[in-house]
């Protein structure tokens, strides 16, 4: 569903007229796909570029049963954090952030690398962190957490309520939020298929079931 709705986005933003890149770490153990796959594997109708950032989250995901290799919880955050750091700096010294960017990010660690680097030696540079908050416990480290949510030129919540707690518990200025509850696009739901064939084809009788 993560994945599902991010290339979403993406394929949004890029329907209202931006350039996008995708910016995702990479995990050394799982197979290496071409963009186009990609693409056409989240059915993808408006295209945009795809990037990957090296990173050791392969060491820190969850112990699957019956496979046996170095589990380091720690390391995967960090590397991903250095990344950011890294492609911050690249972007900065190539004059990619002299034009007017926006690094939308869900992950605490890349956008604290935008952050720190915008209010340190690029400061005249126009760019905007836009941070997608998902709850108020979302990520650690809480230093870096709490900082993008108090100083981030925009702040995308998924409900209201979310909204109302970033203001009441954070000091998160009101007009730097926006809500936008997760969706899916609508071709995503579509189906020529009705609720009675559904019944004949599932075996189900015609009466009311989930409410």
């Amino acid at each position: 569903a993560c994945t599902i709705q991010q290339m979403a986005m993406c394929e949004a933003l890029v329907e209202n007229d931006a350039a996008v890149t995708l910016i995702y770490p990479r995990y050394f153990d799982a197979p290496k796909l071409a963009d186009s796959e990609i693409l056409d594997f989240y059915s993808v109708e408006k295209e945009f570029r795809l990037k990957t950032l090296p990173s050791l989250l392969s060491l820190s995901k969850p112990l699957v049963d019956g496979k046996k290799r170095i589990h380091v919880p720690v390391i995967g955050g960090l590397s991903v954090l250095f990344s950011g750091w890294a492609l911050a700096l690249k972007m900065l010294l190539s004059g990619a952030l002299d034009q007017p960017t926006i690094i939308y990010s869900r992950s605490v660690n890349i956008a604290y690398a935008f952050y720190a680097l915008k209010k340190s030696v690029a400061r005249k540079k126009p760019i905007i962190i836009a941070f997608e908050v998902h709850s108020l416990d979302q990520q650690t480290p809480k230093k870096y957490f709490h900082a993008l949510l108090r100083n981030a030129d925009a702040l995308v919540c998924i409900s209201h309520a979310l909204k109302t707690a970033l203001i009441e518990k954070m000091g998160s200025p009101p007009e730097k939020i926006c809500v936008a509850p997760d969706g899916v696009k609508k071709s995503f739901l579509a189906t020529e298929n009705n609720k009675q064939n559904a019944r004949e084809t599932l075996g189900l009788p015609d009466k009311r079931i989930v409410l």
